[in-house]
């Protein structure tokens, strides 16, 4: 029994199998425009033993999971690769802190030797400015150096009652003739 074209894509096997029309088709029974083969040639199956066949035993296991880490690591890799692209693309460019560093020690040496002079000047006279400022401002605070003896019932009120510039400093004690409370 000779197979058909479409039994043959299919995969028919006609193994162990003896058709006494096959020396028929093959005399010559009408086609000759029709290729004769041998069906025994064409249905050889292929050779597993080569590479890129896949193995069914524990080799074959072995190789598939291999293949797999192979796979497994090239996508990791590539993974990796696009993170590392899309955060430079994403990242903000700046220098880092040491050259930051470098950059300012540079511009207060280049600074200190052209303008030593005209700076230390500068900075003589702010620093005076400022001082008399404040010397100033200090002047127009009140100040009280005195020791007020409060009761129990006066002592909120003449806290309430003092500005809020001034500072008000509690001293409790026993014996009022201790002169220790004087020296504060």
């Amino acid at each position: 029994m000779a197979l058909s074209f479409d039994d043959k894509v299919l995969g028919e096997k006609v193994h162990n199998y003896c058709s006494s029309s096959e020396d028929e088709h093959s005399a010559g029974s009408g086609d000759e425009n029709e290729p004769v083969t041998n069906t025994l040639e064409c249905l050889k199956p292929p050779n597993l033993s080569h590479p890129g066949y896949p193995q069914t035993g524990p080799k074959g296991v072995v190789a598939d999971y291999k293949h797999f880490k192979k796979l497994q690591s090239e996508r990791d890799a590539e993974e990796e690769q696009k993170i590392i692209e899309y955060a430079k693309q994403h990242s903000l460019s700046c220098r880092p802190y040491s050259e930051d560093v470098k950059a300012c020690e540079k511009t207060i040496h280049t600074s200190e030797s052209s303008n030593d002079d005209s700076d230390d000047e500068f900075l003589t006279q702010y620093r005076q400015n400022r001082i008399n400022e404040l010397r100033k401002a200090m002047d127009y605070l009140p100040t009280f150096n005195k020791i007020y003896d409060l009761v129990a019932d006066t002592f909120i009120e003449e806290v309430d009652n003092t500005s809020k510039d001034t500072t008000v400093i509690v001293f409790i004690y026993e014996n009022v003739s201790s002169l220790s409370c004087f020296k504060i």
